[in-house]
């Protein structure tokens, strides 16, 4: 018989802050390669308010959240191979758009907002370098950084109804989008699309 894997460690449970009178919520982590991590949600009391939670290696703190993004919902983050973390959020701007918000961390700090606008909310992030950042919209859209401005890809739709669940990036040139949909209800199909460095093509799955 092959020798058994070794096993890669255990999971364990880590106290994080509860500011939330009512209820505390995290949607989304990123973490770095030395020992620290961020994750952002929302607290609840009086209102529903935005949380920033930061680890630095040995415990998980509360960051306040900086007053240009008072309001956001946090929904994605990712992390850099560089130890950068983006954290994005939106808030209502119009009947047709949502002011969409990135922070980035660096060195233990939020040191960047950048603002943009797009029809969708992000809801996966992926980043192959400090100047190649991907974010994954709730309408099949691509937001993506080179390091100093966002830009808004369109990524061809196959079906009438389409549920984007997560993008990766593996490089400036070879990023995937998964998710799923169909043309009528209840009659969905896997879907993944890839991007090539020039178009985006639908690649056929099993399923």
């Amino acid at each position: 018989l092959p020798a058994a894997a070794s096993p890669c460690g255990a999971f364990e449970q880590v106290e994080t802050p509860n500011p939330g009178t009512t209820g505390n919520s995290l949607v989304a982590i990123a973490a770095s390669s030395d020992g620290t991590a961020w994750a952002v949600g929302s607290r609840s009391g009086p209102e529903t308010l935005p949380l920033i939670l930061h680890h630095d290696g040995g415990a998980w703190t509360e960051v306040p959240v900086p007053t240009e993004v008072e309001g956001i919902a946090f929904s994605a983050a990712c992390s850099a191979p560089e130890g950068d973390v983006w954290l994005a959020g939106t808030r209502p701007f119009s009947a047709y758009e949502r002011e969409v918000f990135f922070l980035r961390a660096r060195g233990g700090e939020i040191d960047r907002i950048d603002q943009t606008f797009s029809a969708g909310a992000p809801i996966d992030m992926s980043a192959t370098s400090a100047t190649d950042v991907w974010a994954l919209t709730a309408t099949w859209s691509v937001l993506r950084s080179d390091g100093s401005t966002w830009s808004e890809w369109p990524v061809p739709a196959p079906f009438m109804r389409l549920y984007p669940e997560a993008i990766h990036a593996a490089g400036p040139d070879d990023a995937w989008i998964v998710g799923y949909g169909g043309d009528g209800r209840g009659d969905y199909e896997g879907h993944v699309q890839h991007w090539d460095g020039s178009a985006w093509s639908s690649v056929p799955t099993p399923f």
